[in-house]
């Protein structure tokens, strides 16, 4: 994957998703688990979600790719309302799909890269 290692974009359904790096106030402030790898946060309606990755990723490139991905899976699942479902244990799901999902991508570049 070609993951940018500065702040960037992701259109990901009808948002485009800000991917930041951080390792300040503003990523502890989201930081809900201690200070994870990487957090996928709704602020509110005017401004939208939000991956926040840490930047100590950016010496990890393989652990990056990983946690990008599996906060690329929340946002989808928030994309298509599946965050709202009743009963839906979705860190079990994105955690299974992400991994399983990437994988396939790094098997097959040719159809994955533009």
């Amino acid at each position: 994957m070609n993951i940018p290692t500065k702040d960037f974009k992701v259109k990901v359904g009808g948002f485009n998703v800000p991917v930041m790096y951080r390792d300040d106030d503003e990523y502890t402030r989201y930081a809900r688990d201690g200070n994870p790898d990487g957090m996928f946060v709704t602020v509110d309606e005017l401004r939208g979600p939000r991956i926040f990755l840490h930047a100590s990723l950016l010496k990890q490139p393989n652990h990056r790719d990983y946690v990008f991905f599996h906060e690329l899976m929340h946002c989808a699942c928030y994309a298509c309302g599946l965050k709202s479902a009743p009963k839906l244990n979705e860190e079990y799901i994105v955690h299974s799909l992400a991994n399983t999902l990437l994988q396939v991508i790094k098997d097959n570049p040719k159809i994955f890269s533009s």
